[in-house]
């Protein structure tokens, strides 16, 4: 004998998806109950109340994946103690003895239940399936004045996921702020923090724009590439507007002074030593590697060697800031009357 309940939405065409069997509840006085009518597709409250007691008393079988005993009351056994005494089952709604526990509804914190998802595949299904759990939830919170919090195993690795795309501009964002007060404070002018800053910005667009063509998704991971591509692509930038600063002339010599100055030393010094590094990852067996660190990071250096030494000396020559070098000119050049250069002759001496 046995007592089940069909449930189309959790079982195979035809079979029974037990409440509880008798092999599974032969040490209760009250595993010989009749069967439920297997025609429903739930049991109703009747049943509920009156097997209620059977259900939570009930051991789970010792292989898990015995289909018949599948559903047991063991696993909700601790939420109800110590709110709900075992004995005080047995008694199938009679009216209970002075002696016995009563269950305390008061001190009842939580409760819980189970809900299914639709079978999900793919890596938006997990997604749209968390967001909605999340709305679900907010919703019954405010109709029925609960707290209710959704909770799934795979919660826990798509949450990253909902408001990615915010939480990456926000935190882009702030870097480029902190990279700006900075720069300012240490080269003493906004107008070279706004060209380092510009130059950020482009490296920061082009690693987005490869991670398109890349195919590499916006994760925690990849939010912390970009958010230290940031800081990362001040190196190129900051040594040539400080060359730059402290250089005399028009902005246009002023920017071929620059880079011949500090350029060789932002290409060896810089870029070839990332990229020598960068190159390693690429070996690596291990997808993250591949995909989050040598795929970015080689973008990064490409584009920090482009908008810092192609594109911010063009920037420079046309916006660049007035000169900060205090040095004066050399007296081995006069000028004569008609206002032309002409070396400086030495006075003669008296014999």
């Amino acid at each position: 004998k046995c007592w089940g309940v069909r449930l189309k939405a959790l079982c195979p065409a035809g079979g029974e998806h037990p409440y509880c069997a008798e092999e599974c509840y032969n040490k209760f006085r009250h595993s010989e109950a009749a069967c439920l009518a297997t025609t429903q597709d739930f049991p109703s409250s009747a049943d509920l109340r009156e097997y209620f007691g059977d259900f939570i008393k009930s051991e789970c079988p010792n292989d898990p994946a015995d289909a018949f005993c599948a559903v047991c009351g063991a696993h909700y056994r601790a939420d109800l103690a110590p709110n709900l005494s075992l004995g005080a089952l047995e008694l199938r709604g009679r009216v209970l003895p002075v002696d016995m526990p009563r269950a305390d509804l008061a001190a009842v914190e939580a409760a819980r239940f189970m809900s299914y998802h639709a079978p999900l595949r793919s890596q938006s299904d997990f997604i749209s399936a968390l967001e909605y759990a999340y709305q679900l939830a907010d919703d019954l919170s405010q109709n029925l004045d609960l707290e209710i919090v959704p909770y799934s195993v795979f919660y826990v690795f798509f949450e990253q996921y909902v408001g990615i795309e915010l939480a990456a501009m926000r935190v882009s964002v702030l870097a480029l702020g902190a990279v700006a007060i900075i720069v300012t404070g240490l080269l003493g002018s906004l107008t070279s923090a706004l060209l380092v800053l510009a130059t950020a910005v482009g490296v920061e667009l082009s690693l987005v724009g490869a991670m398109g063509v890349w195919g590499i998704k916006l994760n925690a991971l990849s939010t912390v590439n970009l958010v230290a591509a940031i800081g990362i692509s001040v190196e190129f930038s900051v040594h040539v507007v400080h060359a730059f600063a402290q250089a005399r002339g028009t902005r246009q010599e002023r920017a071929l002074e620059a880079l011949r100055g500090v350029g060789a030393a932002v290409v060896s010094g810089i870029a070839v030593t990332k990229l020598l590094g960068v190159c390693v990852l690429g070996m690596a067996h291990s997808r993250i590697f591949v995909v989050y660190y040598f795929r970015m990071y080689l973008t990064l250096v490409a584009a920090g060697c482009f908008y810092g030494l192609l594109v911010l000396p063009v920037l420079l020559s046309i916006f660049g800031p007035p000169t900060t070098s205090t040095h004066k000119p050399s007296s081995a050049a006069t000028i004569g009357n008609d206002g032309a250069h002409s070396p400086s002759q030495p006075e003669p001496s008296v014999a």
